[in-house]
């Protein structure tokens, strides 16, 4: 395994404290991180050195990002009301 392999591989931990903090949910924040994981052994020549740990935040707050846009521009759906027939709602208002 390769120096760069093994620094990434130590900062997993504080990789899913940091995701988890963002947002609030273990699931939400695990799949983050793995995204995260994939990103950075995937671009491993794309670092020139430096510090691997921020270079990891860096990718995990950008995915966060793009997931919250994308889940701003979803709509929102809200459960219908049911109506109660007319007859019960004009006995229910008498006192």
């Amino acid at each position: 395994m390769t120096a760069f392999r093994e620094s990434v591989e130590a900062m997993i931990p504080a990789l899913r404290r940091y995701a988890r903090a963002l947002t609030r949910d273990v699931d939400v924040a695990d799949d983050l991180v793995q995204d995260t994981l994939v990103r950075a052994l995937r671009s491993e020549r794309l670092f020139l050195g430096g510090d691997v740990r921020s270079w990891l935040y860096t990718i995990l707050t950008n995915l966060n990002k793009n997931r919250r846009r994308s889940l701003a521009r979803r709509p929102q759906f809200m459960p219908l009301l049911e109506k109660q027939p007319r007859r019960q709602r004009d006995r229910s208002r008498k006192p």
